[in-house]
């Protein structure tokens, strides 16, 4: 969904994620209204990644087990991959025990976008909602992940919002 600020792309995510419901009309997955599902229901399998992401103070893998806290090392390395974050997640000390320190204090930017993009993919969703989920990537970069994700999203559906054009070619 490519639009200019403030022509409605994060409504259209508040209303599928139920932070808002429509006044007219509806918002379905898969046929369904999304009011028939409960929150907790809904929220597995809508799973948002915007620009403004949040980590606790905690390790790395602390922090990807949030939404999956049964998660294997061996799945946690797969979506680190597919974020494009695996190889500067090994070449660190500590590695997944590397501390994120307070909202990701310890990482880049673009690192804590990376890592709540593999704990939204470690989460298995139905739908994944991208917002702007580039902003602190280079274009190549962001580029990479978009094919990683495309590779790795089987029945999922990905949902872009952005407002470059570019990023969607």
């Amino acid at each position: 969904i490519v639009g200019r600020s403030g022509s409605g792309k994060s409504t259209l995510v508040q209303l599928l994620q139920r932070y808002d419901d429509p006044r007219l009309g509806s918002v379905t997955i898969a046929g369904r209204p999304v009011s028939d599902f409960t929150l907790d229901s809904l929220r597995r399998a809508v799973v948002a990644v915007s620009q403004k992401n949040q980590l606790i103070a905690a390790t790395l893998a602390e922090n990807l087990r949030l939404g999956a806290p049964n998660a294997t090392e061996q799945e946690i390395w797969g979506v680190l991959e597919v974020a494009g974050l695996s190889e500067e997640v090994r070449a660190m000390p500590e590695g997944l025990d590397t501390h994120a320190g307070q909202n990701g204090s310890a990482l880049s930017g673009g690192q804590v976008q990376r890592l709540c993009l593999a704990r939204a993919l470690l989460m298995r969703p139905r739908v994944l909602i991208l917002d702007e989920f580039t902003a602190n990537l280079n274009t190549d970069l962001a580029d990479e992940i978009r094919a990683a994700l495309s590779s790795a999203a089987g029945q999922m559906t990905i949902i872009e919002i952005t407002h470059r054009l570019r990023a969607t070619a």
